[in-house]
């Protein structure tokens, strides 16, 4: 089980879920990439299962169980968190 933090338009959660038997949740701010990662894998054959999720709060992990997830990773999103919430305080909230 895979979390895709900050998903964007769907790329490596694609990819994870089409070439390996995986459940990958994809989530990101951004409804409009949701949308888009959403209708780039129509008609896509996967190995795994995938699911693309609005999380408009970005710490709020507390809705996913403590086992949820394997593995959890992010490419670049760290560099989007804004000041205010503080990177260290987002990096706690995953670690959960």
């Amino acid at each position: 089980k895979v979390l895709d933090i900050g998903s964007g338009l769907g790329g490596p959660a694609i990819y994870l879920a089409e070439k390996y038997q995986v459940v990958v949740t994809g989530i990101d701010p951004q409804g409009w990439m949701i949308e888009h990662a959403k209708k780039k894998v129509e008609g896509v054959v996967l190995k795994g299962s995938l699911s693309f999720l609005l999380m408009e709060n970005p710490s709020n992990f507390k809705q996913f169980p403590d086992d949820a997830f394997d593995i959890i990773f992010s490419r670049e999103t760290i560099l989007h968190v804004p000041l205010e919430l503080k990177k260290d305080f987002f990096l706690k909230s995953i670690a959960y």
